[in-house]
């Protein structure tokens, strides 16, 4: 918790910053989404696949980034010692990701069905 006015002023930007990175996923992801044709998912996955891990890749890399910077000029300005940052052990979005055209086909037999 922030005990300088420095240290409250670069909570809020950095939250602020973080919030706007959530909204950049987003609307990469709304877009990015339009690839996947719910008719066409087997010849479709590939290319949704293949741009939304780079979406995620590239979005997590910009939150570290900010992160990390954010961190360490809080550290400066409440007059905290430094700490070694720990290094994140993230799943590859690929892997995170392999979930949604599974369900997307099981939601889709399943309304087909009258379910």
């Amino acid at each position: 918790m922030a005990r300088t006015p420095e240290g409250k002023r670069l909570t809020d930007a950095h939250k602020r910053a973080q919030i706007r990175l959530g909204a950049l996923a987003a609307a990469l992801t709304v877009e990015n989404s339009k690839r996947l044709d719910v008719d066409d998912l087997d010849g479709t996955r590939e290319a949704w696949l293949t741009t939304q891990a780079a979406i995620i890749e590239a979005l997590r890399r910009r939150s570290e980034i900010l992160a990390e910077d954010y961190l360490r000029a809080f550290w400066k300005a409440e007059g905290i010692k430094p700490s070694e940052l720990a290094e994140l052990d993230l799943k590859p979005a690929r892997e995170v990701m392999a979930w949604v055209v599974p369900v997307i086909k099981t939601r889709k037999a399943k309304y087909a069905a009258g379910g």
